[in-house]
């Protein structure tokens, strides 16, 4: 890994550290100091994921029917295409991440879905919402299971206890349960002062900035890089 790379994962790493010690209390910053470099960033990845998949939640709807001026039939076709080309494509996509690489599968699906976000605050009408929601279901079966499954490589490979594998997704679904209270009040800021087209922007923007974080913390690892993807595929 480039000395930069690496000084900007330390130094990332650290200041997650201070922040968990100044919002968590010492029991919530001792699991934290517990934790290797490889499981800090997983869960610094994790989070920027999070936050750029839900912020949008809680609006999408509304703003599909009240901005957009979609009709609920509209909104209802949006969401079974989404639901649709995720599930057709998240057949293949563990076996192309296997092949291709994680992180480099991982970041092209932050970009896919970052970029749909954007496209989707543009949106005025019906066709282009069906472009861009098709590109972000197939973010979405890029980004499904990836991270973890770089995680539990690496936690192999630098022979890691499997105990702090635990301790790093018990940490990860707390931040995450915290989150989820904090969007609400996110939203409502960005909505009453940018308008409710800023939280898609706010979303593109954090997309990629996990993107460029995946990219920046996370070594890049494989599967079985020898095999097609279909043949991983049907391997499971």
């Amino acid at each position: 890994m480039p000395i930069c790379i690496w000084e900007f994962s330390t130094s990332t790493s650290r200041i997650f550290l201070l922040f968990a010690q100044k919002i968590g209390g010492d029991l919530i910053f001792k699991s934290f100091v517990s934790l290797s470099k490889v499981s800090l960033n997983m869960i610094l990845v994790s989070v920027a994921i999070f936050y750029g998949r839900n912020i949008v939640t809680p609006v999408l709807t509304v703003y599909f029917k009240d901005v957009i001026k979609l009709s609920y039939s509209q909104v209802g076709y949006l969401y079974s295409l989404y639901l649709f080309v995720m599930f057709a494509t998240d057949i293949f996509t563990g076996g192309i991440a296997d092949k291709y690489g994680r992180r480099r599968t991982l970041v092209l699906g932050l970009i896919f879905y970052g970029v749909s976000m954007f496209l989707i605050s543009l949106s005025k009408g019906f066709a282009f919402c069906v472009f861009a929601y098709a590109l972000a279901a197939v973010g979405s079966s890029l980004i499904s299971g990836t991270l973890r499954a770089w995680y539990f490589t690496e936690v192999e490979k630098q022979n890691m206890a499997r105990e702090e594998a635990k301790n790093a997704f018990g940490l990860l679904k707390s931040i995450n349960s915290a989150g989820s209270l904090v969007i609400g009040l996110v939203n409502s800021v960005i909505i009453a002062y940018l308008g409710m087209r800023s939280v898609f922007y706010a979303a593109a923007v954090l997309n990629l900035l996990a993107a460029l974080l995946a990219l920046l913390l996370l070594p890049e690892n494989w599967g079985d890089k020898k095999k097609n993807v279909l043949a991983i595929v049907i391997e499971g």
